[in-house]
């Protein structure tokens, strides 16, 4: 009899002990701050108001856009001072705030997927240690199907104390949205349309742009991740020659503007 009080003690100081360090293997999912998770966060566990701050998410997603299909690079990352610990969960949704996307883990002792279709992550158990306060995980995302449109990226993130409990800690909550990348089309009626020749088609090293009615104005080549190319370019004949040595071999899209308006085309280099 005489032990009781000893034994409820002990339980009461372990809770006590691992309140704040219940979800060190990672969040228990659906706490990404985010529309489609109706806005729960990690103060669901942890006492405290969230912090807005959206320079914790950043990508290598071109400014024109996502393509579809392709694979980028989500950084999560930021500090705060005395932070002895920190948790995260990071999700993707649409306008309609449905999980859009796949998430991939190329930091498998820090970071983990929350669940097996892989529309969220979160920490491991070993990556909640900071390093000079500060925390930082990559993931990799390969992006929704053609016309999802755009898409937000959630995150929410815990930066405790350490201190065992639940208070005291500060959540910061994070988002940035992206377009799709959309194809240039003209805008012309169909009696109007350039007359513009580019060939040939696929092509190897060089294309050859011809317009017989039309000023051409100027043209850009840019890659199926929205990345713009410098390409130098001849006048042969009454044709433009584009000279695509050194370029990576795959899609392009050459945008050509003429006094009638713009063309685009897709091209293959091989």
């Amino acid at each position: 009899m005489k032990t009781y009080p000893l034994l409820v003690g002990g339980i009461i100081s372990f809770f006590l002990l691992t309140a704040g360090t219940m979800y060190h293997a990672g969040s228990p999912g659906g706490r990404s701050g985010s529309l489609g998770d109706g806005g729960a966060n990690c103060t669901q566990c942890h006492a405290g108001s969230p912090v807005q701050d959206a320079s914790w998410i950043t990508t290598d997603i071109p400014a024109t856009g996502y393509v579809p299909g392709e694979t980028y690079n989500i950084t999560l990352s930021g500090s705060h001072v005395g932070a002895q610990r920190y948790g995260f969960e990071l999700t993707s949704e649409n306008a309609s705030n449905g999980k859009v996307g796949k998430f991939q883990i190329i930091q498998d002792s820090y970071t983990q997927l929350t669940t097996a279709a892989a529309v969220a992550v979160t920490h491991t158990n070993l990556g909640i240690t900071p390093v000079n306060d500060a925390a930082e995980w990559v993931v990799q995302w390969i992006a929704p199907e053609a016309g999802t449109g755009s898409v937000t990226f959630y995150a929410a993130i815990n930066a405790a104390n350490g201190n065992g409990t639940t208070s005291g800690d500060v959540i910061y909550l994070a988002q940035i949205s992206v377009d799709e990348f959309e194809e240039t089309v003209s805008i012309n009626s169909p009696t109007e349309r350039p007359s513009v020749l580019v060939f040939p088609n696929p092509t190897t090293e060089r294309l050859q742009i011809q317009s017989a009615q039309e000023q051409i104005r100027s043209m850009s080549l840019i890659d199926m991740q929205g990345k713009m190319h410098s390409v130098k370019s001849t006048q042969q004949n009454g044709f433009v020659e584009l000279n695509l040595q050194g370029l990576p071999k795959g899609f392009y899209w050459i945008n050509i503007q003429t006094d009638k308006g713009m063309v685009s085309e897709k091209i293959l280099l091989q």
